[in-house]
């Protein structure tokens, strides 16, 4: 009977033990084995803010999707749409950020 109940014990042991070392890999706790005075850390990530360069031309292409004589096209159609109508039209072209999303750029570069 002894040595079923040592059984059970050293099974739940292993149990919570693993429960625990996944629960710390998972959640962002890592153990600090330099400071023994804070046996916990949380990483915190931040995503930094997407650079949004200078409105200098009607075209701004940050990924190079644009061909020179795309660019060259699209540049002076937009050149004549403000002469005929007097409003401008600026183009910007960049990478996703998710976490801003299209609202987000509008604010920061308008």
């Amino acid at each position: 009977m002894n040595l079923l109940k040592t059984l059970m014990i050293r099974s739940v042991t292993i149990k919570i033990f693993f429960f625990v070392c996944l629960f710390l890999c998972t959640a962002g706790i890592h153990l600090k084995t330099g400071n023994p005075h804070s046996i916990f850390i949380i990483e915190v990530w931040k995503a930094e803010d997407p650079i949004i360069p200078p409105l200098r031309t009607q075209i701004t292409d940050t990924t190079s999707t644009l061909t020179n004589a795309q660019k060259s096209s699209l540049t002076d159609t937009l050149i004549a749409f403000e002469k005929r109508k007097g409003s401008q039209i600026a183009v910007l072209i960049r990478r996703f950020h998710g976490r801003l999303g299209h609202r987000g750029i509008r604010g920061q570069s308008f």
